[in-house]
C-alpha cells in the first residue's frame, strides 16, 4: 500500500488527518437501512419534506412517518393517519331508507280493508300486488343494510299477498254475479206457464202481468196483449222489446207479425208503472198463444200460454196498419 493509499479500517497514524465518516442518508438511512441506522455508502435520498426531515418516516421496515400518517412500512392496521383520512380497505356504509317497507306495510293495510268489499274488492288486487312488491324489495334493502325496518317489509308483504287472495276470490264471484241474468222469481213464468193476470216477478223487483189475449178493433186475424210493467225495485229497469217472441199452437210467428206499443221509454225507475200492448197477426184456427218474453238484457225469459177464441185469419196483404200502430 502507497503512501498517497489509505485504509479506512486501519486507525489514523499520528499526524495524519482522520478520514471524515460518510454523511446519514436523507431517506431515513437509505437503502439497506434497518431501524435507521446508517451504512456506509448509501443511496442519498430525496430532500426533506415539509413533514420532517424524512419523508417517508425513517425509511422501510421504520416506524410511520409524519408525512404518511400510517407510512409505507408501518404495521399493517395501522390508525388512520392524518393525509389518507380513513385508510384504504373500510367499508362504505349506504345512507338507511326506511320508506319501502313502510310503503309496504301502508298497502297492506289497504288491501286488507279492501278484500272484503266485494264489489270493490278488484282494487285490492292492484294495492296487494304492489304491497307484495315493495315488500320484498324493502326487506332486500334491509339485508343490504340499507334500511333498519325489514319485519315491517315482510309484515306488508305477507298482509298484501292475504289480501291478494281474498280479492281475486271475491273479484271473480263478483264478475260471476255481475255476468249473471235476473232470475224470475215466481213460480208463475218459471216452473210453470203463466196465464192472464197472473203476476210474474223478477228477483230485482220488476214484475208484470199480461191480460187475456182480446180481438183487435176493425183489424181481423189482429188480437191484443196488454201488460203491466211494475218496478218494485231500488234500481233502474230495462224494458226492451226484442225480448218479444209469440208462438201460435207451437209455431214460432214471424217478427213481422208482432209489433208492441208503448208508453215509457224503454226504462223504468223504481217506484214506477207502464203499460205495454203487443198487436199479433195469428194464423186463421189457431187455438192457443204462447209467449216468451225477457224484460231486457241479462234477464231470464218467463213463458205464458193464452187461449184464443173467435179469432180469424188476417185478409189478404197482410195486417193493417205499420210499426208501432197499435189500438188499444
Amino acid at each position: 500500500m502507497t503512501a498517497e493509499q489509505h485504509n479506512p479500517f486501519r486507525p489514523p497514524e499520528s499526524g495524519t488527518a482522520a478520514v471524515p465518516a460518510a454523511p446519514p442518508a436523507t431517506w431515513g438511512g437509505g437503502y439497506g437501512i434497518h431501524a435507521g441506522y446508517p451504512v456506509p455508502g448509501a443511496v442519498p435520498g430525496p430532500p426533506p419534506g415539509p413533514g420532517g426531515p424524512a419523508p417517508w418516516g425513517g425509511g422501510w421496515g421504520a416506524p410511520p412517518g409524519p408525512a404518511w400518517g400510517t407510512g409505507w412500512g408501518g404495521p399493517w392496521g395501522a390508525a388512520p393517519g392524518p393525509v389518507w383520512g380513513t385508510g384504504w380497505g373500510t367499508p362504505y356504509v349506504p345512507p338507511v331508507n326506511n320508506s319501502t317497507g313502510t310503503a309496504a306495510l301502508v298497502l297492506g293495510a289497504v288491501t286488507a280493508a279492501l278484500c272484503w268489499t266485494f264489489f270493490l274488492s278488484f282494487l285490492g288486487i292492484i294495492t296487494g300486488t304492489l304491497a307484495v312488491i315493495l315488500g320484498l324489495l324493502g326487506a332486500q334493502r334491509a339485508r343490504r343494510g340499507a334500511a333498519t325496518n325489514r319485519g315491517v317489509a315482510l309484515g306488508g308483504a305477507w298482509t298484501g299477498a292475504g289480501g291478494l287472495a281474498i280479492s281475486l276470490v271475491l273479484t271473480v264471484l263478483a264478475v260471476i254475479y255481475a255476468a249473471a241474468p235476473v232470475e224470475v222469481e215466481t213460480a208463475a213464468g218459471a216452473e210453470y206457464l203463466a196465464s192472464a193476470d197472473e203476476e210474474v216477478r223478477y228477483s230485482d223487483g220488476l214484475s208484470l202481468d199480461i191480460d187475456a189475449p182480446r180481438p183487435a178493433p176493425g183489424r181481423p186475424g189482429v188480437v191484443l196483449l196488454t201488460a203491466v210493467f211494475v218496478n218494485h225495485g231500488d234500481e233502474e229497469a230495462d224494458l226492451d222489446e226484442e225480448g218479444f217472441s209469440a208462438y201460435v199452437d207451437g209455431n214460432r210467428l214471424p217478427a213481422g207479425d208482432v209489433r208492441w206499443n208503448t208508453s215509457g221509454n224503454g226504462t223504468l225507475d223504481s217506484d214506477e208503472r207502464v203499460s205495454v200492448t203487443w198487436a199479433i197477426t195469428v194464423p186463421e184456427g189457431g187455438a192457443s198463444l204462447g209467449v216468451d218474453y225477457a224484460p231486457g238484457d241479462g234477464y231470464e225469459a218467463a213463458y205464458w200460454e193464452f187461449t184464443l177464441t173467435g179469432q180469424s185469419g188476417p185478409p189478404a196483404g197482410g195486417a193493417p196498419g205499420g210499426p208501432g200502430e197499435v189500438d188499444a
